[in-house]
C-alpha cells in the first residue's frame, strides 16, 4: 500500500515529494524535487529523507492555516503561519489520487486541531498574563523589613538599610512597573523602557561607588597587614569585583541561556583588560602629557602568562568535548582556581 497508518486511524504515513531549491555554482538557484517520508499525526506534521533511517534528519514543519489542491497535477501548497527557511511555501506532490486525498484529510485535521489551541490559548492569555503580574507584586521591597527572619538577619539588615534606602530610592524596580491604560476596560503593567534605561545607569553607578570604596579599603588592609597591592588585587579585589559577573552568569545559566553565561564571563574580562587598563592609563597620559612610571611588576607577569595558559586550556577542553559543558569541567576550574589562589599568596609570603 502507498499509505501506512496506525491502528487507531489517527497517523499516517507515505511518500510525499516536496519542492525544493538548490543553487548551481553560478548561484543561481533551480527548482527540484526532493523524495521524503512524511508522517501526519495528531498534533504535527514532520518528514524524514527514507522510511528506514526513520530518525535521521527529521525535520518538523510549522503550522498552516490554509491547503491549497491542484488536483489535476497532484499537487498540495500549504499556506504556513510562519515561512520554511528560505521564506518559500510548502509544496507537495501526491504520488496517486488516494494518497492525495488521504493527506488532505488530516491536513483539515491538523489546522482545526491548530485553530482551537489558538482559540484557547487566546481566552486563557489574559488569566495567566494577570496571573504572573499577581506574582510580581509578592516581590518584596528592598527596605522591607525581614518579618519571622532569625536576629542575625534582622541586624543586617538595620547595619544595611541606610545604603538599601539610597539605592531603593535611587534605582528604580523594573519589576513593580507603572500601569498603564490600554485600549481594553483593564489596566495593565508595563515596565518603561526610560525607567528600565535609568535603573542600568543607576546599577552601573553604584557598582562603580562601591567598587571605589572597596579598591580603596584592600589598599589600607593591605598596608596594615604588608600584603601588595598586586595580590589583594588578584584575591579578594578581583573576586568582589567578579560579583555581579558570577551572578549575571548564574541567572543566565539557569534559564537555559549558556551561551550567554560563558560570553558574559569571557567579555567582561575582556572589557576588563582593555577597558579598565586602557582608560585610566589614557586619561592619565592625557591629564600628565607623561608616561606613567609607577607600575611595579610584583609577580603581575607570571599571573599574566597563567592567564593565557588557562584560556588555551579553557578553549581546548571546550573544544574536545564537543563544545559541551560538563560538570566535571567545573570541578576542574574550581580546583585551577584555587591552585592559582596557592600560588599568588605562596609568592607574597616568599617576598
Amino acid at each position: 500500500s502507498d499509505i501506512e497508518t496506525d491502528k487507531f486511524g489517527t497517523t499516517i504515513s507515505c511518500f510525499l515529494w516536496q519542492r525544493s531549491i538548490y543553487y548551481d555554482k553560478a548561484g543561481v538557484d533551480i527548482n527540484a524535487w526532493q523524495l521524503r517520508w512524511f508522517r501526519f499525526e495528531q498534533f504535527n506534521m514532520s518528514a524524514v529523507p527514507d522510511c528506514v533511517r526513520s530518525e535521521n534528519h527529521r525535520i518538523s514543519y510549522p503550522p498552516f492555516h490554509g491547503v491549497d489542491i491542484d488536483e489535476n497535477h497532484l499537487l498540495i501548497k500549504l499556506q504556513t503561519l510562519r515561512s520554511i527557511p528560505g521564506g518559500r511555501p510548502i509544496v507537495l506532490l501526491a504520488p496517486t489520487r488516494d494518497v492525495l486525498d488521504a493527506v488532505v484529510v488530516h491536513c483539515e485535521k491538523l489546522m482545526d486541531f491548530w485553530s482551537n489551541m489558538r482559540e484557547d490559548h487566546d481566552t486563557n492569555s489574559d488569566d495567566n498574563f494577570m496571573k504572573k503580574l499577581d506574582d510580581l507584586e509578592r516581590v518584596p521591597l528592598l527596605i522591607s523589613f525581614p518579618f519571622g527572619r532569625s536576629y542575625f538577619d534582622i541586624l543586617l539588615y538595620f547595619c544595611a538599610f541606610p545604603l538599601k534606602l539610597l539605592i531603593h530610592l535611587s534605582v528604580p524596580d523594573v519589576r513593580r512597573s507603572n500601569i498603564c491604560s490600554s485600549s481594553s476596560t483593564s489596566n495593565y503593567y508595563y515596565p518603561s523602557v526610560y525607567s528600565a534605561i535609568f535603573s542600568i545607569l543607576s546599577s552601573i553607578l553604584w557598582l562603580m561607588i562601591s567598587c571605589y570604596a572597596m579598591v580603596v579599603s584592600l589598599e589600607a588592609l593591605g598596608r596594615l597587614m604588608n600584603i601588595s597591592d598586586s595580590t589583594m588585587g588578584m584575591t579578594i579585589s578581583a573576586a568582589g569585583t567578579s560579583i555581579p559577573i558570577l551572578v549575571a552568569s548564574q541567572v543566565a545559566a539557569r534559564q537555559g541561556l549558556g551561551n550567554m553565561a560563558v560570553s558574559n564571563a569571557v567579555g567582561s574580562n575582556t572589557f576588563c583588560i582593555l577597558v579598565g587598563l586602557g582608560l585610566p592609563w589614557n586619561a592619565y597620559t592625557t591629564t600628565y602629557g607623561t608616561e606613567y612610571h609607577g607600575l611595579v611588576d610584583e609577580d603581575i607577569t607570571e599571573s599574566i602568562v597563567l592567564l593565557v595558559c588557562v584560556c588555551l586550556i579553557f578553549v581546548s577542553i571546550i573544544w574536545a568535548s564537543g563544545w559541551m559543558l560538563y560538570r566535571w569541567h567545573a570541578y576542574m576550574f574550581l580546583v585551577m582556581y584555587a591552585a592559582y589562589i596557592l600560588q599568588v599568596v605562596t609568592n607574597n609570603k616568599g617576598n
